[in-house]
């Protein structure tokens, strides 16, 4: 498919006519949310750099929240120990890494917070950990604890949501929108699945559900074999059942 920019509401006609059904029995409002549930399984599987995205924190005092000694008696090695809590993203999908960008401390540059705990275990100053960097998710925060410094820079790296299929800036201009514009099988398929569920076509409704699985795992592979090029890839496990 070409990859030019396409509107939304020319998207929804594509779909119509994809589904070759009338808007007395397709109306426009279904084609609509069938798009919305095909994007949201879109973010939920696709793994692919349209949707990778990095947001920086500075860290200030109000993001502290606790410091100074907190498990210096478990580690006396250890006595800047300092828990933070940040503001997760609104379109944040999945977590892909969380470390320490930039410090005053060179010897912090660059620390990846690599062990995540449950929030329970986050709090427990007697629970067993293997690194002084660690984090958690609480509702809609980030916990993180290291040696953090007011100042400190940490960069959280993840996968995202896009906008609104039918999002429009500020000139009241419709944005461009990967899944619309760049991908269009992934959201067409992934449509008309939803589109013959509703019209309740359980044999077409499976035959685009398969076609949409598998644009998804093609851009997937695709990405693997581009992660894989050029180099060779190693992987490391953590395990403390060894």
């Amino acid at each position: 498919m070409p990859t030019s920019s396409t509107t939304y509401d020319d998207f929804v006609t594509n779909i119509r006519a994809w589904a070759n059904r009338d808007s007395d029995v397709l109306p426009d409002a279904v084609i609509q949310d069938a798009m919305s549930y095909a994007a949201d399984t879109a973010y939920k599987l696709l793994k692919i750099p349209a949707l990778e995205a990095t947001v920086t924190y500075t860290i200030i005092a109000d993001d502290v929240v606790a410091a100074n000694n907190y498990e210096a008696y478990l580690d006396t090695t250890n006595d800047n120990q300092t828990m933070v809590r940040l503001n997760i993203p609104n379109d944040l999908n999945y977590f892909i890494h969380l470390r320490i960008k930039d410090s005053n401390n060179a010897s912090k540059k660059g620390v990846v917070f690599n062990e995540k705990t449950d929030v329970r275990t986050f709090f427990d100053m007697y629970a067993d950990r293997y690194t002084n960097f660690y984090w958690s998710r609480q509702v809609a925060s980030i916990l993180a604890a290291g040696d953090i410094s007011v100042g400190d820079e940490i960069e959280l790296f993840y996968y995202r949501r896009l906008p609104a299929l039918d999002a429009v800036d500020s000139e009241d201009v419709e944005v461009s929108h990967w899944l619309r514009d760049e991908n269009r099988k992934v959201l067409l398929f992934g449509s008309l699945h939803q589109c013959f569920d509703y019209l309740s076509d359980d044999v077409q409704s499976a035959k685009y559900k398969q076609k949409f699985m598998e644009s998804i795992q093609e851009l997937n592979e695709e990405e693997k074999q581009r992660k894989a090029s050029g180099g060779n890839i190693q992987m490391h496990f953590n395990s403390q059942l060894i």
